[in-house]
Protein backbone atom coordinates (compact mmCIF):
# COMPACT_ATOMS: atom_id res chain seq x y z
CA UNK A 1 0.00 0.00 0.00
CA UNK A 2 3.29 2.54 0.79
CA UNK A 3 4.65 2.35 -2.25
CA UNK A 4 1.18 2.54 -4.70
CA UNK A 5 0.40 6.05 -2.36
CA UNK A 6 4.41 6.74 -2.80
CA UNK A 7 4.01 5.82 -6.82
CA UNK A 8 0.73 8.38 -7.30
CA UNK A 9 2.56 11.20 -4.73
CA UNK A 10 -0.26 10.47 -2.27
CA UNK A 11 1.64 9.88 1.01
CA UNK A 12 0.26 12.30 3.16
CA UNK A 13 -3.13 13.10 4.56
CA UNK A 14 -4.93 11.88 8.10
CA UNK A 15 -5.43 8.85 6.80
CA UNK A 16 -2.38 7.90 5.06
CA UNK A 17 -0.34 9.11 8.37
CA UNK A 18 -3.04 7.02 10.39
CA UNK A 19 -2.57 3.77 8.08
CA UNK A 20 1.16 4.12 7.44
CA UNK A 21 1.86 4.82 10.91
CA UNK A 22 -0.08 1.44 11.96
CA UNK A 23 1.84 -0.47 9.57
CA UNK A 24 4.48 0.47 10.92
CA UNK A 25 3.64 -0.47 14.39
CA UNK A 26 2.72 -4.14 13.26
CA UNK A 27 5.54 -4.37 11.17
CA UNK A 28 4.08 -4.25 7.88
CA UNK A 29 4.85 -3.48 4.40
CA UNK A 30 2.70 -4.63 1.42
CA UNK A 31 0.05 -7.53 3.07
CA UNK A 32 -0.47 -10.24 1.41
CA UNK A 33 -3.05 -13.26 1.99
CA UNK A 34 -0.69 -14.50 4.83
CA UNK A 35 -0.14 -11.19 5.99
CA UNK A 36 -3.07 -8.94 6.44
CA UNK A 37 -3.53 -6.09 8.78
CA UNK A 38 -4.82 -7.12 12.71
CA UNK A 39 -7.00 -5.00 14.46
CA UNK A 40 -9.45 -5.18 17.32
CA UNK A 41 -12.65 -3.05 17.18
CA UNK A 42 -11.55 -0.24 19.15
CA UNK A 43 -9.00 0.36 16.69
CA UNK A 44 -10.73 -0.14 13.78
CA UNK A 45 -13.48 2.35 15.55
CA UNK A 46 -10.97 4.78 16.49
CA UNK A 47 -9.06 4.75 12.72
CA UNK A 48 -12.55 5.08 10.87
CA UNK A 49 -13.68 7.98 13.08
CA UNK A 50 -10.48 9.71 11.90
CA UNK A 51 -11.44 10.02 8.43
CA UNK A 52 -14.25 12.33 8.26
CA UNK A 53 -15.03 10.93 4.61
CA UNK A 54 -15.29 6.85 5.26
CA UNK A 55 -17.33 8.46 8.70
CA UNK A 56 -19.58 10.42 6.43
CA UNK A 57 -19.95 7.92 3.62
CA UNK A 58 -20.96 5.16 5.61
CA UNK A 59 -23.79 7.14 7.14
CA UNK A 60 -25.19 8.49 3.67
CA UNK A 61 -24.83 4.66 2.46
CA UNK A 62 -26.66 3.62 5.38
CA UNK A 63 -29.05 6.28 4.71
CA UNK A 64 -29.57 5.49 1.07
CA UNK A 65 -29.91 2.06 1.96
CA UNK A 66 -32.94 2.72 4.71
CA UNK A 67 -34.66 4.70 1.81
CA UNK A 68 -34.24 1.70 -0.64
CA UNK A 69 -35.42 -0.56 1.77
CA UNK A 70 -38.56 1.47 2.64
CA UNK A 71 -39.43 2.12 -1.51
CA UNK A 72 -39.20 -1.55 -1.79
CA UNK A 73 -41.31 -2.27 0.67
CA UNK A 74 -43.91 -0.46 -0.88
CA UNK A 75 -43.23 -1.32 -4.00
CA UNK A 76 -43.97 -4.69 -2.75
CA UNK A 77 -46.92 -3.91 -0.82
CA UNK A 78 -48.56 -2.06 -4.07
CA UNK A 79 -47.91 -4.94 -6.00
CA UNK A 80 -49.28 -7.41 -3.75
CA UNK A 81 -52.21 -5.43 -3.19
CA UNK A 82 -52.62 -5.35 -7.08
CA UNK A 83 -52.82 -9.41 -7.48
CA UNK A 84 -54.89 -9.84 -4.56
CA UNK A 85 -57.79 -6.85 -5.09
Amino acid sequence: MRAWKEQRGENSGIHGKCHDSHLARSGGGVHSKEQRLRLDEKTFRWMHNKDAMATEKLAEGIRKFNSDAQHLQQFALARVAETIG
